[in-house]
């Protein structure tokens, strides 16, 4: 159980103060009794402790957005940078925000396959945001933060891009599950719209924002041999060429 700080346990204690200190004053008042200065002086110290009570409840709610605001920086940021990593070992784009990603991913074509490990980060990526709904479901909703919602929520269908939603397969329905999977476009489409989405969140200029045209896009390098290269080294590149020599 998350313990109360100091600024909410002044206020606590302040309140119910203020509460007793014009309760005193009233009864003085009622009953006529002539302390004037003394009646005074606990309406006055009834009032500050009011104050006293309302300025650290505005505070707490103040720092309370604030890390609010750093927690949900902090996902999105997580979430770009492993858009971007997904979209460099696929299709050799820019590691670095505001470069050539949308063009990249908007290049891709449905012959653009992945290399499994590249379709296990897009898978991954999906998983995190299906999390991130769950743990953060409270600051993460339709009602609040609704764009940054819809982003988390289309990125957490990547999670099924496989298309696996029955738990055994045979033979017979292999041919239908890689029909009902995401094919390369579909995945392309949502880590662009989600790639620009938290651009915007995070105040960082996209392509469209610094006058880079899509037509200026260089054809991605999607082959299984430069992705390996990307993800895992020189060997697992030498290892697709050998296959493909064959």
């Amino acid at each position: 159980m998350k313990r109360p700080s100091l600024r909410t346990s002044v206020a606590l204690a302040c309140l119910p103060l203020g509460c007793l200190l014009v309760v005193y004053g009233l009864h003085h008042e009622i009953e006529g009794i002539r302390e004037d200065k003394l009646v005074a002086l606990a309406f006055h110290a009834a009032a500050i402790c009011v104050e006293i009570t309302i300025g650290v409840a505005i505070v707490d709610r103040l720092l309370e957005r604030e890390r609010e605001r750093e927690v949900l920086h902090s996902l999105a940021a997580a979430l770009l940078n492993d858009i971007l990593y997904v979209t460099w070992v696929w299709t050799g784009s820019s590691l670095f925000a505001n470069k050539d990603t949308t063009p990249a991913l908007s290049s891709v074509t449905s012959k653009d396959y992945m290399y499994p490990a590249t379709e296990s980060l897009a898978l991954k990526i999906g998983r995190q945001a299906n999390t991130m709904l769950l743990v953060h479901h409270r600051l993460i909703n339709e009602k609040r933060n609704s764009d940054l919602y819809v982003t988390l929520l289309s990125l957490s269908l990547l999670a099924a891009m496989r298309g696996f939603d029955s738990t055994s397969i045979d033979a017979q329905s292999v041919d239908e599950i890689i029909q009902e999977a995401m094919n390369e476009t579909d995945v392309a489409g949502t880590l662009r719209e989600a790639y620009e989405s938290l651009c915007g969140f995070l105040n960082l200029a996209t392509p469209a924002d610094v006058g880079v045209p899509l037509s200026q896009a260089s054809r991605p390098d999607t082959s299984f041999e430069a992705q390996a290269f990307r993800h895992s080294g020189k060997r697992a590149a030498m290892k697709w060429r050998t296959r493909r020599e064959k």
